[in-house]
């Protein structure tokens, strides 16, 4: 039936006459019309329907079909777009890493 919607990661144009996954690296958009890229710090891989953050220590660019692993002395930054070096982190980013991302019980030390 051309008037049903379309299933999650899928799409439909005026031109087709059913639904399509989108291509790695893409989303539907959310009238499920068109696929658009996933934005930077996001992936989507041939196995998921739409856009997933990447994991920890990884980033991407935009459209990406998978995350990159930060090399060894440096860390995603908070958006997952890219690596920042230890050496250019405060001193104290270990601290505010826990505070914003994994809220510990006071008495936990880090």
């Amino acid at each position: 039936n051309s008037c049903e919607p379309c299933e999650e990661g899928t799409y439909k144009d005026s031109s087709m006459i059913s639904c399509e996954r989108c291509d790695v690296g893409d989303e539907p958009n959310s009238v499920k019309t068109a696929c658009i890229p996933c934005k930077a710090g996001t992936f989507k891989d041939s196995s998921l329907s739409v856009c997933q953050q990447c994991h920890t220590n990884s980033y991407s660019t935009e459209r990406a079909g998978l995350c990159t692993t930060c090399p060894r002395g440096s860390q995603a930054s908070q958006d997952h777009t890219h690596c920042v070096s230890c050496e250019s982190l405060p001193s104290n980013w270990k601290e505010m890493m826990t505070e914003t991302q994994f809220p510990l019980p006071p008495d936990n030390e880090v």
